[in-house]
C-alpha cells in the first residue's frame, strides 16, 4: 500500500550579509522538542499558507510572499523591499511522512545582527556565518543541517 503525501508549497530565503572576507549566511535554529527538524539548522522560511495559495495564479509568486513572512515571523526582519530571486526547488522525498516542494531563494541584507529577534518557541538561536565555516561545522557534527539547506549552502560562491 502506498502512504503518498502531497507536497505542500513552501519556501525560503537564502539571506546574504557582507563580511570582511566575504560574505554569510543567516542560519536559524530550530528548536529541538519540535516534531518536524528539531535542533536543526535552517535558512529561514516555511508552508505556504492557504491564504497565499488563493491569492496567487502561481506557487513560485505564492512561496515568495511565504518566505517573506516566515522570515519577519522567525527572526523579526522585514524582507519586503528586498528581491528575492529563485534559485532552486526542492521537494521531499516521496516516502517522507512530511513533505514540501520548497522553492529556495536569494537575497542580500544590509540588516544588522542587532535587529534579529528570534520567537524563543520555534526558533531558538540565530547566526551569521561563512558557508565554508557552516559546512565545517556541520563536518565536525556541531551543527546539523536537513539535505536540502546543506546542498545549498554548498553551493555558494
Amino acid at each position: 500500500m502506498d502512504n503518498y503525501v502531497p507536497a505542500k508549497p513552501a519556501g525560503t530565503v537564502v539571506l546574504l550579509r557582507a563580511s570582511e572576507q566575504s560574505f554569510e549566511v543567516l542560519l536559524l535554529k530550530k528548536n529541538p522538542k519540535l516534531a518536524f527538524a528539531g535542533g536543526v539548522w535552517v535558512f529561514p522560511g516555511g508552508a505556504v499558507d492557504e491564504d497565499e495559495t488563493r491569492a496567487f495564479a502561481d506557487e513560485c509568486s505564492a512561496a515568495k510572499v511565504a518566505a517573506r513572512r516566515e522570515i519577519f515571523e522567525e527572526c523579526g526582519l522585514d524582507v519586503g523591499e528586498v528581491e528575492l530571486r529563485h534559485f532552486c526547488k526542492w521537494t521531499t522525498p516521496r516516502e517522507e511522512k512530511k513533505r514540501f516542494s520548497t522553492w529556495f531563494f536569494v537575497a542580500v541584507s544590509d540588516q544588522a545582527s542587532s535587529r534579529i529577534l528570534v520567537d524563543g518557541s520555534e526558533i531558538i538561536d540565530y547566526q551569521w556565518i561563512s558557508p565554508k565555516s557552516a559546512i565545517q561545522k556541520h563536518r565536525e557534527g556541531s551543527i546539523s543541517f536537513m539535505p536540502p539547506n546543506l546542498t545549498a549552502i554548498s553551493h555558494q560562491p
